[in-house]
């Protein structure tokens, strides 16, 4: 499971618009990159699934550099503000967003959050940025994560390893709440824990 967008399961309507072709592929229905780094099986799930060919073409290689990062951010900002919520926001300790009332019923800013998420790649592209960034090698350890979830105080001591790969953090903490202002502070711990396990909250 993996947290960087949520974060735990990944991943929101406006598409980022017409796109170059990927290299090597002549539309979105073109066969499959054979992808072969660390995250290989990552890249090529987000590739299948993602919104276009625009975000195609940055998974392309198997590399999302800064410029096409901050592409997607700025693609993820216009489609959230076109829905009444501010991007504040975005960097590698985590999100910060704020929803206009006025704009939307209640209970709606969950839902367009993982609709701009979905359309813009953001899901898509930038927990591979960042993942790619933090753990290169794709030597994930759960049980670090959860060593840091546990010094960060957002579970209880005797949660383990088993307990995460088990899909236990969603009960403690529901992605949904995550998403509401009193649940922002707990997802920017399990951003910065799924970011730098090892460092963060010593």
């Amino acid at each position: 499971m993996l947290l960087l967008g949520l974060l735990a399961a990944g991943a929101l309507g406006t598409s980022v618009g017409c796109s170059a072709t990927p290299r090597g592929a002549t539309s979105a229905q073109a066969s499959e990159p054979s992808f072969s780094g660390p995250y290989a099986a990552e890249y090529a799930r987000n590739y299948r699934e993602a919104p276009n060919d625009e975000v195609r073409q940055i998974l392309f290689d198997e590399h999302v550099s800064e410029a096409e990062a901050q592409q997607i951010i700025e693609e993820y900002r216009d489609c959230l503000e076109s829905r009444g919520i501010t991007l504040v926001k975005y960097d590698d300790t985590g999100s910060q967003l704020e929803g206009d009332p006025a704009r939307m019923e209640p209970g709606d800013m969950e839902d367009l959050i993982e609709g701009c998420s979905e359309s813009s790649g953001e899901r898509h592209v930038l927990s591979l940025f960042q993942i790619t960034r933090s753990v290169p090698g794709n030597d994930f350890s759960p049980a670090l994560l959860v060593s840091c979830l546990i010094r960060a105080g957002i579970v209880p001591e005797d949660f383990t390893a088993q307990d995460y790969e088990e899909g236990l953090l969603d009960s403690i903490h529901p992605p949904a709440e995550l998403y509401e202002p009193a649940g922002q502070e707990t997802r920017e711990k399990i951003e910065a824990c799924s970011a730098s396990p090892e460092t963060s909250f010593r």
